[in-house]
């Protein structure tokens, strides 16, 4: 397997990830603790095991599909938190979810309208098909200290998949803009598995 280049300069759709305006207090407050959580940059996956053999290659389609749907079910689970969850920074937590799984819903797809590519989902995909399942039981428990640790979980496992899915996507795709999006999203999507973890053991 060919080795994932290291994190380099964020592309111009990159950038949009971290252009957003008007912040709240409670987000601020959210981001300047996932800053602290953040592990160091390298590689894409924090864990990347060579899952990728049983599994068939991406296409630009297919990971465009990804990053939308994605952010847009993660977008959801964050909303319902920000409504549900008990605990304050859990909530701080779940709107720089949706604030930042919206950013990235909106880089992709102004990428994939410069590329001329039109997303398609993959066929049998199952992150996705888990996201659904472990929020739509999210949506069936009560509010809850128990709520706000099982969403928490659910936030490590969804960026976890996500994760290891983007590292075998930025060795698929062939198209250098592509790979810059995939590249600039992945520190995010670290500082949100790291906090992640650390408001779950913290609740634990």
């Amino acid at each position: 397997m060919r080795a994932v280049p290291r994190l380099g300069r964020v592309g111009t759709f990159g950038i949009c990830l971290v252009i957003l305006s008007c912040r709240s207090h409670d987000e601020s407050s959210a981001r300047a603790d996932s800053a602290r959580a953040a592990p160091q940059r390298g590689t894409v996956a924090p864990s990347a095991a060579d899952t990728a053999a049983s599994e068939p290659e991406a296409s630009d389609a297919n990971i465009f599909a990804l990053l939308d749907e994605a952010s847009a079910a993660d977008s959801s689970a964050g909303a319902m938190a920000a409504r549900k969850a008990t605990d304050g920074a859990v909530r701080r937590f779940a709107i720089v979810m949706m604030s930042d799984h919206h950013a990235l819903r909106v880089a992709a797809a102004s990428l994939a309208t410069v590329l001329s590519v039109s997303a398609a989902p993959q066929a049998g995909d199952r992150m996705l098909g888990q996201a659904a399942q472990s929020k739509a039981l999210l949506g069936t428990m009560p509010a809850s200290p128990a709520w706000d640790l099982a969403y928490l979980d659910r936030e490590v496992t969804f960026h976890t998949m996500l994760l290891e899915t983007l590292n075998r996507s930025l060795v698929s795709t062939r198209d250098r803009r592509l790979k810059e999006l995939i590249e600039a999203t992945a520190p995010t999507l670290q500082t949100h598995l790291a906090h992640a973890k650390e408001l779950a053991a913290r609740l634990k």
